[in-house]
């Protein structure tokens, strides 16, 4: 990074840039603010130096962050929000959800949004943010969250733990949500839970239905849903054990939540 000090000018249109449009700004904005006085490709230079000095982060084409100026490349906005500025149709779930609402606690290096956009993961500021396309009819269970005058869009409990086993099944991954279900239980909006798993596939009502049981947790609700659907799952490929109440195949390592 140039190691340039920040010179009145450049001081001026950063805070001009942050009174007019907050810390977050595209190329546009900038454009509307200094055309009267420079061309556009000049323009385009002054946004190429100010990247390279670490005055703005680029966070996708055409729009940047203004940096922290005491902590130059860097930026106090969270990675939820971050995530959300890169694509907009998507919204945060997995760990990072489960993060924002107190239930996990551990340095997350990968963010994990679910989105209508396919999109390739990228690394900025030393995290990865990683999006996984879906459906229309799965892209529920969010709610807005405002930040310094930006809105993401973050899973809710239920559905963080539900997209979870949905889009990243394995014993990890499953034990984990077992593990936070334990943990969390009275935070766990059960009937919530119900709702949102009456509209996820059957594979994952029936690895949800197999999950309470083992945690002594009412699951009728969930056979329910499945009205005598007799077809089998595998948590994992190659799970030996069987459950013949929900159909699931499943591995040693949950033997030891059985009662």
């Amino acid at each position: 990074m140039n190691k340039s000090i920040l010179t009145e000018k450049e001081a001026n249109l950063m805070e001009t840039i942050v009174i007019r449009y907050g810390s977050v700004v595209s190329f546009d904005q900038i454009y509307e603010l200094l055309k009267k006085e420079h061309s556009r490709d000049y323009i385009r230079e002054i946004v190429s130096k100010s990247v390279k000095n670490g005055w703005f982060i680029r966070i996708k084409k055409s729009l940047y962050i203004i940096s922290d100026l005491f902590n130059r490349g860097n930026t106090t906005f969270p990675q939820y929000i971050l995530a959300n500025l890169i694509v907009r149709n998507s919204y945060v779930s997995f760990g990072q959800a489960l993060q924002y609402h107190g239930m996990f606690d551990q340095l997350i290096k990968t963010t994990t949004s679910i989105s209508l956009t396919r999109y390739k993961t990228i690394e900025l500021l030393g995290f990865q943010y990683r999006y996984i396309n879906t459906q229309e009819k799965y892209f529920f269970g969010w709610e807005e969250v405002v930040y310094q005058g930006q809105t993401t869009k973050i899973a809710l409990p239920e559905k963080a733990l539900i997209d979870t086993v949905q889009f990243s099944r394995s014993n990890i991954s499953v034990d984990m949500v077992i593990e936070k279900i334990t943990e969390f239980k009275d935070q766990i909006n059960f009937i919530r839970l119900n709702e949102y798993l009456s509209k996820s596939p059957i594979a994952v009502q029936k690895i949800f239905g197999f999950i309470l049981d083992l945690l002594g947790i009412e699951s009728g609700e969930i056979l329910k849903m499945l009205n005598k659907n007799d077809s089998r799952v595998y948590l994992v490929r190659g799970s030996n054990n069987y459950n013949s109440k929900w159909n699931v195949y499943y591995d040693d390592i949950f033997k030891r939540y059985q009662k």
